[in-house]
């Protein structure tokens, strides 16, 4: 006799094409950092606040790696793509070409500024909160009344899930630490599960192309991909090879001795 229950709207994803129009409303280095680093992290939009340029770490294949809630309890690390990763380093070293004398403990993203002398002010969850809803209303469309398919925020994230979920080559249960989520399904993960960031990192590697939003960088990595796969094959059997051969050697020598005899 009750009502049928209505499906919810803001579980969609952002596309790659709706992200990169995006970032193609901005002219801002800042502003495109931040878009980059939520799309390519997958962060949750008041993990920003308390950035800290010490909180950034260079890894392999020109990546980066971040620390959200340092010394928290939510603490989890994530990762920049090469695409992300060079944009931010962008946006850092504008900032000091202006002036600012950058140190580990300066706010990865700040307030905006004419002359970057004195102290610099990390920018606020509102401050990112609005910059983000001034660029991306222009996308979004007309929701359901209040309602949107996207929500504006929280679909960055559903795009990051997406893409490693639908990935058979991660492993789920390191792909929800990249989520900052602890797996339910095996409460033991939670104690005794503490993968390092390297570990994370090669999960993160498999799931690079499909985040990178430039198409042809995209399809130049899924390229290259490629070729690794086919090299590693091909070193894989020729493996093979020399250890028949070497198996062979050793039954043709037995076979030789018997005869002897």
């Amino acid at each position: 006799m009750s009502p049928q229950r209505l499906k919810t709207l803001g579980g969609k994803a952002w596309t790659n094409d709706e992200i990169t129009h995006f970032l193609s409303l901005t002219t801002s280095l800042r502003n495109k950092a931040i878009i980059h680093l939520i799309a390519s992290t997958g962060c949750r939009i008041g993990a920003l606040e308390n950035l800290k340029i010490k909180h950034i770490s260079d890894m392999p294949e020109n990546c980066k790696s971040v620390s959200f809630y340092e010394n928290s309890t939510e603490e989890y690390f994530s990762f920049c793509t090469s695409e992300s990763s060079h944009v931010l380093d962008m946006y850092l070293e504008e900032r000091r070409k202006a002036g600012e004398y950058l140190t580990p403990e300066s706010p990865l993203f700040r307030n905006t500024y004419r002359v970057a002398i004195g102290k610099a002010k990390p920018m606020s969850l509102k401050g990112y909160k609005s910059m983000l809803h001034e660029i991306m209303k222009k996308v979004r469309g007309k929701g359901d009344g209040l309602r949107y398919e996207k929500s504006m925020f929280h679909a960055f994230r559903h795009r990051f899930n997406t893409i490693l979920k639908n990935n058979r080559e991660i492993n789920i249960s390191l792909a929800e630490r990249l989520m900052g989520h602890f797996n339910k399904l095996i409460p033991t993960d939670t104690t005794y599960h503490n993968p390092s960031p390297n570990i994370l990192f090669e999960e993160f590697k498999k799931a690079i192309p499909d985040l990178t939003l430039d198409n042809s960088e995209r399809e130049r990595l899924r390229r290259v991909e490629a070729e690794k796969k086919v090299e590693t094959m091909s070193e894989q059997q020729t493996m093979k090879m020399l250890e028949l051969e070497s198996k062979l050697k050793t039954v043709f020598g037995i076979l030789a001795e018997l005869k002897k005899n």
